[in-house]
């Protein structure tokens, strides 16, 4: 009887160091409507194809990190109400606005100046515009703006 329950404990042993397969794949449930607890805000990345250009109008990308449609949402319907703000020799193109994924991709150009024969736009996303599912208020990052040189 002896040799019998020596091999019940090494078989126990044996077993006790391989995981069970039923477990491996399993994941703890993540409630993600409970928004309580999110404090992330979001943020865009604002980029371009190139940062020097020769071209009068350059092709901006906005994405951004989580859906930010409170309050509004990303938009630009004139150059005077646009979330992109341009500093320099350059304006919006309102009417270029593509929603690539609601809430989250843009594509819009942005017009440089022919007036000069050289210059820059900086490219900014706005403060504090839209809000996640969470509330959390729209936070410009290092990422949130870009600079565009041309001539």
């Amino acid at each position: 009887m002896i040799p019998y329950k020596l091999a019940m404990l090494k078989t126990q042993a044996l077993f006790s160091k391989v995981p069970d397969s039923r477990m491996e794949n399993q994941r703890l449930p993540v409630n993600v409507s409970d928004d309580h607890d999110h404090t992330v805000p979001p943020t865009a990345y604002v980029t371009a194809s190139s940062s020097l250009t020769n071209e009068l109008n350059v092709s901006i990308n906005i994405s951004f990190n989580e859906p930010c449609t409170g309050g509004g949402g990303f938009g630009c319907s004139s150059v005077n109400a646009c979330n992109l703000l341009v500093y320099g020799d350059g304006q919006v193109i309102p009417s270029s606005l593509i929603t690539l994924q609601p809430g989250l991709r843009y594509s819009l150009l942005v017009g440089l100046s022919s007036t000069f024969q050289y210059g820059r736009a900086i490219l900014v996303m706005d403060k504090s515009f839209c809000t996640d599912t969470a509330g959390n208020k729209f936070i410009r990052m290092e990422n949130s703006s870009f600079v565009v040189h041309f001539g």
